[in-house]
């Protein structure tokens, strides 16, 4: 299932929980559901700025596929992160990057968080983005850099056995 298909299902999940109030209880609930947060990372590094409340976000892209490590002080966004990790984890960088976080418009949620909520929520989605991005620029100048070492050696090859 590709990621955008997996947030339209998380969409359809939200819609039928009922009104707000039931879809921030159903955030505090999925707070719980989101694995200890490695202490190594929580520094200033990643803490994503703009945020009303303190959001840590840690990405790695081993074999081009993410691996996702945040928390909050805030249970609210501490729910929103384990559903966001829960949609994205293993999924390719060139994948995260593409897709257009929609579950917070096309849900309650979006409409009943603060001004400076939603700014902050914005925060972490551009955080998960450029960190897609800059993956795939890692990846690209990782896969240029081995192509020109292929050929490089290949020339050196010919040119090793090559008689005079």
């Amino acid at each position: 299932m590709t990621l955008e298909e997996r947030q339209e299902q998380l969409i359809a999940q939200i819609n039928t929980i009922g009104d707000c109030f039931d879809q921030y209880s159903y955030l505090i609930v999925r707070s719980h559901d989101l694995p200890p947060y490695p202490e190594k990372y929580r520094i200033e590094e990643y803490l994503v700025k703009g945020c009303q409340s303190k959001v840590w976000i840690h990405t790695a892209f081993p074999g081009g596929v993410l691996h996702l490590d945040c928390d909050s002080d805030a249970l609210i966004l501490k729910g929103v992160l384990a559903i966001l990790r829960e949609l994205a984890e293993g999924t390719s960088a060139r994948e995260l990057a593409a897709l257009e976080w929609s579950f917070l418009d096309r849900t309650e949620l979006g409409a009943t968080f603060t001004s400076a909520r939603s700014a902050g929520m914005q925060r972490v989605l551009q955080t998960l983005h450029q960190d897609a991005q800059d993956a795939l620029s890692a990846i690209g100048h990782t896969q240029e850099n081995q192509i020109y070492s292929a050929a490089r050696r290949n020339s050196l090859q010919k040119k090793n056995n090559q008689v005079p």
